[in-house]
């Protein structure tokens, strides 16, 4: 899809602003596209000392092309959305936001969330305030109770750090495709556990509950513990059990999961987490932790961390050793194809775009 060019199909015309591009934007880009001609915009923020620039990038295409579009959509609240909805505002034309996770949250101690920075939290409260809809991937990023860890908040979302806000909300589920994250009725490694992260380096150790394998791995020699995400240049000791992978393609992830018994998603934060959904889709039973959509994609087809707590990990662990997983086989794959089959997120997209005021 060329930024650059607009399509000579009869549609109307949506700008689409974006910090960097990912499977789940692209989904989501061949959804509104059965609709709407899309112009892209990527706002380059990785080089802080050159976001001025893109900026002004981003005006001067707003300049260019605001008075001909019917829709502006920022996928994800951040420096991008700022001009998006400042611009939709003052000339009127609808502004959706779509929230993933991170631009709804705040913790300083691992310096993760839109809300722990105290600038960058104000240009997207500011957005959030000028845009016409806000859609989280989950009802939980909104305002909920926070327990799982001392986050140094007794709630999390973005309406508890933007208490006055009154933009609509409506919340659309993220969305999966089960023929292309098949049950491939492999034999599976027994009592096998993987995790897969974008990294393990920085806050994602912690974020994504890394650092708690690691400690818990020893504790269970028989279990084996695969962890993907891992750069050549880290050094992570850890236990004999526990296999280290660099990143891997998103269509190879599918035999990785069809060889493993369960999925760990230990995070501190999530939105909605990807990479369980896929993993309950091969068949993995999912061990998660008790944040935001992790225990409403679980339900009842597999385990909760209630804390982060290493002795509750040991006795879930322990648990597990001695339960029939036999009442679990094909719950995860069935929860998820129903729940949140990805015909669910366009049927919704296409209905908020048609019918979006500003």
């Amino acid at each position: 899809m060329n930024p650059n060019k607009i399509s000579t199909e009869k549609k109307p015309i949506l700008l689409y602003f974006h910090p960097g591009m990912a499977t789940f934007i692209q989904k989501d880009l061949e959804i509104i596209s059965k609709d709407w001609r899309i112009v892209l915009f990527e706002f380059r923020q990785s080089q802080k000392q050159l976001i001025p620039w893109e900026f002004l990038r981003q005006f001067l295409f707003l300049v260019r092309y605001s008075f001909i579009a019917k829709r502006l959509v920022c996928m994800f609240g951040g420096y991008h959305s700022l001009l998006p909805a400042m611009f939709g505002w003052m000339v009127k034309i609808p502004v959706w936001i779509i929230l993933g996770g991170y631009d709804c949250y705040s913790f300083p101690e691992i310096k993760y969330g839109a809300f722990h920075k105290k600038w960058f939290s104000k240009v997207v409260s500011l957005s959030y305030r000028l845009a016409d809809l806000l859609s989280p991937v989950h009802q939980s990023m909104i305002d909920e109770p926070y327990t799982y860890y001392n986050s140094g908040f007794p709630r999390q979302g973005f309406r508890y750090f933007i208490p006055d806000l009154k933009t609509e909300v409506i919340t659309i589920n993220n969305g999966y495709e089960p023929e292309k994250f098949p049950d491939l009725e492999l034999k599976r490694t027994p009592k096998s556990f993987l995790t897969v992260a974008r990294d393990t380096t920085g806050s994602t150790y912690f974020r994504k509950g890394i650092d708690l394998i690691l400690e818990v791995a020893p504790l269970f020699p028989d279990f084996s513990f695969t962890i993907i995400g891992k750069p050549p240049s880290q050094d992570l000791p850890c236990a004999k059990n526990v296999h280290f992978m660099p990143p891997v393609s998103y269509y190879e992830l599918k035999n990785i999961y069809n060889r493993h018994e369960y999925y760990l998603q230990l995070s501190i934060a999530e939105g909605f987490p990807n990479a369980l959904s896929e993993a309950m889709l091969c068949g993995c039973i999912p061990i998660g932790s008790n944040v935001f959509g992790i225990p409403g994609l679980i339900g009842d087809t597999g385990f909760i961390l209630k804390r982060r707590d290493l002795a509750l990990l040991k006795a879930l662990f322990t648990q597990i050793q001695n339960d029939d997983l036999n009442r679990l086989e094909g719950k995860a794959r069935k929860r998820v194809s129903e729940l949140f089959n990805l015909k669910l997120r366009e049927d919704a997209i296409l209905k908020v775009l048609a019918e979006l005021k500003p």
